[in-house]
């Protein structure tokens, strides 16, 4: 039997001790976001750092000892074959989960570039099951952020893209063919 519930967790007094907080960028990341409004309303003082990527923040854990991690529920690594599951069980010796919370991501969209001649669509590695469910026949290339995966489409001229609506910079070449409207579950650790 737990000792306690998470729905009744008061203990907030580490907000007050939340002076870094690492997560992924650039700006435009749903991550990114996520860490902005949770040190907006929780830890006005602390300082967002952001990271090229994940795994760059999980290979240096040990350099950021006392500060903070906010991560997405829905992590994956297709670099480090790692899951949020995987990080969370595996790093307990280095990472204490602090607290979690929901927030609404940015609209999720899937774009057809109607000029391309290939079969490639890049996303993120967290989003590629929902491409592989709304494409058949692609071959799928993860990028480490949706940001990235967007940048690529655009530099390689690729058929498909998943990313944010915040990232789409139209073309007439461009054609929406899905949109989705998720939150996610972020998860606040502390650093050991």
């Amino acid at each position: 039997m737990m000792k306690q519930s998470l729905l009744n967790q008061t203990d907030t007094d580490y907000e007050d001790t939340i002076q870094v907080l690492h997560t992924l960028g650039p700006s435009s990341t749903d991550s990114s976001a996520a860490a902005e409004y949770y040190v907006k309303n929780q830890a006005p003082d602390a300082e967002i750092q952001l990271h090229h990527s994940y795994e760059e923040i999980l290979a240096h854990l040990s350099d950021y000892s006392g500060e903070h991690l906010l991560i997405p529920a829905a992590f994956q690594s297709r670099q480090l074959h790692e899951t949020w599951g995987d990080i969370h069980y595996c790093e307990l010796s280095t990472l204490n989960l602090l607290t979690s919370f929901t927030t609404q991501l940015d609209e999720l969209l899937l774009v057809e570039n109607q000029n391309a001649t290939n079969h490639i669509a890049y996303t993120h590695a967290a989003t590629a099951k929902l491409l592989t469910q709304n494409l058949e026949t692609v071959t799928i290339k993860t990028a480490v952020s949706k940001y990235q995966a967007y940048q690529n489409y655009r530099q390689n001229q690729a058929r498909y893209v998943l990313t944010n609506a915040k990232n789409l910079e139209m073309q007439a070449n461009d054609q929406i063919l899905r949109t989705w409207h998720p939150k996610m579950v972020w998860c606040l650790y502390e650093i050991l």
